[in-house]
């Protein structure tokens, strides 16, 4: 004789019917909450994702995670047929979606937050040299706020024009460390039935402190397609020309080649690798370089609400003269990141999610005098509109 099911499963059955009946009803938001309060406690339940993927598409204002949900229900052991309609979804939610809009705001204590040497004494080309107070290491609690957005214009079936713009700051109260960037992109996107590519004209803005520090324009190209159910192929190329104010000689052409695999291992298991490739031809010959750095990342939806974020990455920069005036000694870096994230998807503060990261980064190089290690902590919330 089969087990009785226990009050849990009796339980999940009842909201799941009721989160149905809720979209039978056109009431999708009810049926939303539903369902992010079983996946909540239970992220392996592939037709509850699948529900919620659809509750959302048919709310008709939250495509971006309709579509995150649907891409993560392809991990699932699916009939072909259900499949079929996940990318009929899919291909619906690329030709509508008109606007994205995200914000976050938090406290970020950080040890270096002028990512400077911790001992003012250094050797640079074999010779000791002694920091003023100011260029070594400087803590400080400081406060981060990002908000950003695009919109799409319908030119016919598979182009679209895509405009977008964010801003971000982070603010301290010694106020030479304040950093502000305003950036934005135009330009003509075309869609696929798994995927999609564009060609935009770029630029920003950045003040450091309490003045202007550099402005840069150029173009990017990018796109992203899913190869198969499982992985998801990102790439964009970026050439920008940088200008700064004050750093004439730093002025030069930067150009970034990044390619990411995003892999599903289940519907609650995301898994990335990023590889990039940068140059900075600067106008003085020891500021050009070149960079190359590796990134591999993890993301799960766990039990009781919470989802953790795991990543490390590592990057080379080579610089092409030597670095000081009379010296021989050229430039070397090695930057080592290692990060953790965590969010709570059932408690939310007026819709936002409450995220918390720590980061530790460790820089060492050729010339000691840019050796440094910062730990980061950023504690605040998180709300795509």
């Amino acid at each position: 004789m089969a087990a009785a099911p226990s009050a849990e499963l009796l339980a999940i059955e009842a909201r799941f019917r009721a989160a149905l009946a809720a979209i039978d009803a056109k009431d999708y938001a009810t049926a939303v909450d539903l369902l992010d309060g079983i996946l909540a406690a239970h992220p392996d339940l592939v037709r509850v994702r699948l529900e919620l993927a659809r509750a959302l598409f048919l709310t008709g204002d939250d495509d971006a995670r309709s579509q995150a949900q649907f891409e993560r229900v392809l991990a699932g052991d699916l009939p072909d047929a259900v499949r079929q309609n996940i990318q009929t979804f899919l291909r619906k939610i690329r030709s509508r979606r008109v606007w994205t809009l995200t914000g976050s705001f938090g406290i970020a204590p950080d040890s270096n937050i002028n990512a400077g040497p911790s001992s003012p004494n250094v050797s640079i080309g074999g010779l000791p040299f002694q920091l003023n107070d100011a260029a070594t290491q400087k803590s400080g609690v400081g406060i981060v706020a990002s908000v950003g957005g695009s919109y799409r214009i319908t030119l016919s079936e598979r182009w679209r024009i895509q405009t977008g713009a964010s801003v971000y700051q982070r603010l301290y109260r010694d106020k030479d460390f304040d950093d502000s960037i305003a950036q934005w992109q135009a330009g003509p996107r075309y869609l696929f039935d798994r995927g999609e590519a564009g060609l935009a004209f770029v630029g920003y803005y950045r003040w450091y402190g309490l003045e202007r520090y550099a402005r840069a324009l150029g173009g990017r190209l990018d796109g992203a397609y899913l190869l198969t159910d499982r992985l998801r192929l990102e790439a964009g190329l970026q050439l920008r020309h940088v200008a700064y104010f004050n750093l004439h000689n730093d002025d030069g052409l930067e150009t970034d080649l990044d390619v990411t695999l995003r892999y599903a291992v289940t519907p609650s298991l995301l898994t990335y690798v990023t590889v990039l490739k940068g140059f900075d031809d600067a106008h003085e010959k020891r500021l050009r370089n070149d960079s190359q750095a590796l990134t591999l990342g993890s993301y799960a939806d766990l039990p009781y609400g919470l989802s953790v974020g795991l990543s490390v990455r590592y990057e080379e920069t080579d610089y092409h003269g030597p670095f000081f005036s009379g010296l021989t000694a050229y430039r070397r870096d090695h930057n080592r990141q290692g990060s953790v994230l965590l969010l709570s998807r059932d408690l939310k503060l007026l819709g936002a999610v409450p995220t918390f990261r720590y980061t530790r980064v460790e820089n060492s190089s050729s010339l000691d005098f840019f050796d440094y290690h910062r730990n980061l902590f950023e504690i605040g919330l998180t709300q795509d509109f």
